[in-house]
C-alpha cells in the first residue's frame, strides 16, 4: 500500500513518492513503440499514480476521471516532477 511521503522502493524502482503498479513497471517498455506524440489514455485515472510515471518517461498522457480533486492532485504530483506539459486532465460524468 503507498503512503504519503512514502519513498519506499517498488520492485526496484521508486519515482520519488509515485509507486507505479509492478505491472506497469515490468511492461513499460511497450510504451516505447507508440507513435511520436501519440497519447495514452487512462480512464478512470484516480490520482494517477501510473500516468505520472508515463508523463516522466516523456510519454503523452490523457487523465480522464470523474473527481477534480483526484484530478488537480495529479497535476500537482506531475509539476515537481516536469511532467505536467506531458498530461492533459480531462473531468468526465
Amino acid at each position: 500500500m503507498h503512503h504519503k511521503g512514502d519513498h519506499r522502493k517498488h520492485d526496484g524502482e521508486a519515482v520519488g513518492i509515485l509507486t507505479p503498479a509492478r505491472l506497469l513497471l515490468e511492461h513499460s517498455w511497450l510504451f516505447s513503440e507508440l507513435p511520436e506524440g501519440k497519447p495514452v489514455l487512462d480512464l478512470a485515472c484516480g490520482e494517477d499514480l501510473n500516468g505520472i510515471y508515463l508523463a516522466t518517461k516523456g510519454i503523452r498522457i490523457t487523465l480522464a476521471g470523474r473527481s477534480e480533486d483526484a484530478l488537480t492532485k495529479a497535476r500537482l504530483l506531475a509539476d515537481p516532477r516536469g511532467a505536467v506539459s506531458q498530461i492533459v486532465c480531462r473531468k468526465t460524468d
